[in-house]
Formats: C-alpha cells, sequence, structure tokens
C-alpha cells in the first residue's frame, strides 16, 4: 500500500504513461466522464493541457453551479454567526440590544454578499444567450 503510494508520487506526470494523472484526466476526457462543476472536456484539450497548453471551456451553467454552492456556502456561516448570537442572548450573556446591533451587521453582510453575487449571475445570464448578436442582427436589412 505504501509502496503503491510512493510510486505514484514519483512517477513523473507525462502522458500515456500509466498510473500518472495526465493519462487518468485523457482517459476520463475519452470516456465522457460528466461532471457537474468541471466543464465537459474533448481528447484534445485533456492532452494540450497535459502538455502545458493553457486551454479551458468554458460552461457558464456549471461556473454558475459553483458559485451558488460557494454563495450558499457563505451565507450558511453568516447564519451559523447569528445562531451563536442567539444562544448567547438565551443564555443571558448579552441583551437585546446587543443581539439586534449585532444580528443587523451580519444580515448587512448577508446582503452585501448576495448583492456582489447577483452582479456576477446577471453578467453570466447574459453571457448565456443563444445570440449574442440579436440585437444587431437586421441592422443592415432596409426598413420599409
Amino acid at each position: 500500500m505504501l509502496s503503491s503510494q510512493l510510486l505514484n508520487k514519483l512517477i513523473p506526470n507525462i502522458p500515456f504513461v500509466p498510473g500518472t494523472y495526465s493519462t487518468k484526466k485523457i482517459e476520463r476526457a475519452r470516456k465522457g466522464m460528466e461532471s457537474p462543476f468541471r466543464p465537459d472536456q474533448t481528447e484534445f484539450t485533456a492532452l494540450a493541457q497535459s502538455l502545458g497548453f493553457k486551454i479551458e471551456r468554458a460552461d457558464i451553467s456549471k461556473l454558475t453551479a459553483s458559485k451558488v454552492f460557494e454563495l450558499k456556502r457563505k451565507i450558511t456561516g453568516y447564519k451559523e454567526q447569528i445562531s451563536l448570537l442567539r444562544n448567547e442572548y438565551k443564555d443571558g450573556l448579552i441583551n437585546q440590544e446587543t443581539f439586534t446591533m449585532k444580528a443587523e451587521k451580519i444580515a448587512e453582510k448577508i446582503k452585501l454578499v448576495a448583492a456582489k453575487y447577483q452582479v456576477k449571475f446577471d453578467k453570466a445570464t447574459y453571457a448565456d444567450t443563444k445570440e449574442p448578436f440579436e440585437n444587431i442582427k437586421n441592422l443592415f436589412e432596409g426598413k420599409n
């Protein structure tokens, strides 16, 4: 067990050498293994990346999904902070005024984070249009 892990660490990351990350990546692309977070990849793209070229296909829906999870994680952290404050208030460690003041500050942070992400989601939605030039499609056609 230990020797196989050590061997995997010592193998250079060269495409088509069995057991290397590059080879596994090319195999995943060849088999078409999909992931909800990783963009689909062609064999050529996987090979080019293994050789050091910085090529990547961006899938707006998958990038949006990962940003949604990131936003949820941040908001969950803020909710946990409010929950801790609520427990301190119930235990009598802070008064209602202190609880309200601190909870409102955390609520403002939630609003700021949500607004920042909403701008990103709006940009992603705009970029996801099927026809990016639909507004100027008929620009040169004569008007009656």
